[in-house]
């Protein structure tokens, strides 16, 4: 079962490129809903900088990042593992407490 701070790679579109996807809240229950962020590579001064992550906060994180809340999504988490077990995604390293309370 995903909970927040679950990290997990996923295009943002099929035949898309992989992006570091991270769950902002435990699934809401009984409908098992939640909020899906994705992490981006911080490049333009006019990007929302709300949350900006450093490199190092989390293992893939290699360049300054920002949290892209334009691309939220709130989702069924049953969903989400159903990809997985279809072989659409892959789930990685949690994120750790201090950096998910910046979200």
């Amino acid at each position: 079962m995903l909970c927040a701070g679950d990290t997990f790679l996923l295009p943002k579109f099929i035949g898309g490129l992989d992006h570091l996807w991270v769950i902002l809240l435990n699934p809401e229950q009984p409908s098992g809903e939640t909020v899906m962020v994705n992490l981006t590579t911080k490049k333009f001064s006019h990007q929302d900088m709300t949350t900006v992550l450093n490199i190092g906060e989390h293992p893939f994180i290699k360049h300054e990042s920002i949290v892209n809340y334009g691309d939220a999504n709130l989702v069924k988490a049953n969903l989400i593992e159903q990809s997985f077990n279809m072989g659409v995604g892959t789930e990685v390293y949690p994120v750790v407490w201090t950096v998910l309370r910046h979200c």
